[in-house]
């Protein structure tokens, strides 16, 4: 006799639904919806792994290398200044210019 807390559930209606054993059944001879809601958690459960890991490794992440940051800012400074070179020597019009430096801010 099987004593499961599923087993009751199953036995709740006289027509099998689908949604016995989900997300964990076969698969087989099953309707679209318990497909598309198993599809749909596994979905769920990326995206939360994806944004745990953002969390902890993305921007000013709990565990993210502080010398990456460091040396990204370092070059980030060298090509502005470049940049201001270039556009003292006549290279960029202004808008130019504002443009190049916006997107090297933003990077």
């Amino acid at each position: 006799m099987d004593l499961t807390p599923l087993h009751f559930l199953a036995q709740g209606s006289a027509v099998p639904t689908g949604w016995e054993f989900w997300p964990f059944s076969s698969g087989t001879g099953e309707r679209w919806l318990p497909m598309l809601a198993r599809i749909g958690f596994m979905v769920a459960i990326f995206v939360f792994i994806a944004a745990f890991l953002r969390f902890l490794h993305g921007p000013k992440g709990l565990l993210r290398d502080k010398e990456m940051d460091r040396e990204a800012e370092e070059l980030r400074q060298q090509e502005l200044a470049q940049l201001k070179a270039e556009f003292e020597q006549g290279d960029w019009t202004p808008g130019q210019y504002r443009r190049h430096k916006r997107r090297i801010e933003r990077s």
